[in-house]
């Protein structure tokens, strides 16, 4: 289990380096893009790094075969941009779990800003002990776009969370 002070830190990392993460990311948007390569030479980085964040969320949806029969839930959702993206861009119902309070704040800032109609919600807990509205739940798809990398002594643990949150059949993503 995780203990009390990996939690904190955890925490600590993403309320106290909020503007680092901000001009180093984009705004919103913490987790890896998705540039076009032409003979192993990017072509594209004039895109922008949130542009890039979207297509990473929009080529992993597709490879994930989300659709709007899609119940995904997104652990370490963070400020909730991939969650939002894929409701917006694929049509399905996400559940993101993230740890800071201040990320789950600015997430549902950022959706109730979008004119779309997302089906989207955003909870403010550990993925290691998830609410039980949650628990009751199964989800098709289980998605961690870098979340797991900030829980890598506990992998066996994240890996078990994930599976226990699926249904049968369901879909794993993580990058």
């Amino acid at each position: 289990m995780t203990t009390v002070e990996e939690i904190k830190a955890i925490v600590a990392h993403y309320d106290n380096h909020r503007e680092w993460h901000d001009l180093a990311r984009g705004n919103g948007n913490l987790g890896d893009g998705y540039y076009n390569f032409v003979g192993g030479i990017p072509n594209n980085l004039d895109i922008g790094f949130p542009e890039a964040c979207r297509r990473m969320t929009h080529y992993l949806g597709v490879l994930g075969q989300l659709s709007t029969e899609s119940h995904v839930i997104d652990l370490g959702c963070g400020e909730g941009t991939p969650a939002i993206n894929m409701a917006k861009q694929f049509g399905c119902k996400v559940t993101g779990i993230d740890l800071s309070a201040n990320n789950v704040l600015k997430a549902k800032q950022f959706l109730s800003e979008e004119s779309s109609k997302a089906e989207c919600k955003i909870y403010n807990a550990n993925f290691f002990e998830l609410p039980d509205e949650v628990l009751q739940q199964k989800f098709s798809h289980v998605w961690a776009q870098v979340s797991f990398f900030h829980s890598h002594k506990h992998l066996r643990k994240c890996i078990d969370v994930a599976f226990s949150a699926l249904e049968i059949g369901g879909t794993f993503n993580s990058c």
